[in-house]
């Protein structure tokens, strides 16, 4: 949405990265945290994302939010433990998105790191997704009595248009 704001019409992100390298001292500090990753990292953003501030900065989406249509929705999953990903970097995004008047929603979960694992979250997370979508592309979405998923960490941080409950 950021880098081919034309491509997408909406966009779901779980544990999304959104600064690299050395945009910022937190994406520095879980850039840096492990060889293996930052290793990757360089090979996807080559060299200059883990030293060159504006490199980095122009490639990670959360300093390029104004790229995003109006038309776009956004709905973001994210576990507060994050060691990879900071879930700042995902309240920062979501504060650029809400700046924009851009509709979405944000979700985060207590006692999740990097990924959604415990089986009530993932399902709690999947079946906002899929209304999320529905109401994205205008297709049906039912709502059987046993159809509301329920999960005890979860926190529904941000929510405006379609999706969610």
């Amino acid at each position: 949405l950021t880098f081919q704001p034309d491509l997408y019409k909406c966009c779901v992100a779980i544990c999304p990265l959104t600064a690299v390298g050395a945009a910022d001292e937190q994406s520095k500090k879980s850039f840096s945290g492990s060889p293996l990753i930052k290793k990757y990292w360089q090979r996807v953003f080559g060299n200059n994302v883990s030293y060159n501030k504006k490199f980095a900065m122009d490639a990670s989406p959360l300093y390029n939010t104004d790229n995003i249509r109006n038309k776009a929705s956004v709905a973001i999953f994210h576990g507060q433990d994050d060691p990879r990903a900071p879930i700042e970097h995902s309240r920062k995004f979501v504060e650029k998105l809400k700046e924009r008047n851009i509709k979405g929603e944000f979700v985060s979960f207590a006692g999740e790191g990097h990924g959604i694992s415990k089986e009530e979250n993932r399902l709690f997370m999947y079946h906002r997704i899929e209304q999320f979508l529905c109401g994205q592309f205008e297709l049906p979405f039912s709502r059987g009595e046993n159809d509301r998923w329920v999960s005890s960490t979860a926190s529904v941080e941000w929510s405006n248009g379609d999706g969610g409950d």
